[in-house]
């Protein structure tokens, strides 16, 4: 296995693993607002792959599937005031964005807009959620003392 596939393997699985952990915490220790959190960024990751295509340039279904989760993110911002969901939302933004960049121009390689996807709609998502729950777990602490 060459390089950049070993760095593209830990890159995809890392993200599939905080994903997880992240998760579970928010579903675990987690307010309302984190729990729907969770199940707006695991719909998004599990519809995903579900409706890829193998082909070259922007792809319909995932754009579908990130505006989904963009709209379901500026409503959970907007019913909840909490920080870290209009993060979220804002990530989710730029990772739809992204989508039309191969529609702005040819020269996006496939290698480039599957990256950028990956960071806004996945690593800074989850960011976002870690950001909430720590905020969540310090506010029990607070209220513990």
């Amino acid at each position: 296995m060459d390089r950049l596939h070993l760095i593209n393997l830990i890159w995809s699985k890392t993200s599939l693993v905080l994903a997880i952990v992240f998760g579970i915490w928010a579903l675990w220790r987690g307010t309302r607002t984190e729990r729907i959190g969770t199940g707006l960024i695991w719909f998004g990751w599990v519809a995903s792959p579900l409706v890829q295509t193998p082909r070259p340039g922007m792809d319909v279904g995932i754009a579908i599937v990130d505006t989904m989760v963009l709209i379901g993110f500026v409503w959970l911002s907007f019913t909840t005031r909490k920080l870290w969901t209009a993060c979220a939302a804002a990530f989710m933004l730029v990772a739809v964005a992204c989508h039309f960049a191969p529609l702005l121009t040819p020269q996006v390689s496939l290698y480039v807009y599957i990256t950028a996807n990956s960071f806004w709609g996945g690593y800074a998502l989850l960011g976002a959620l870690l950001a909430g729950m720590l905020r969540v777990e310090k506010d029990r602490r607070i209220a513990l003392a």
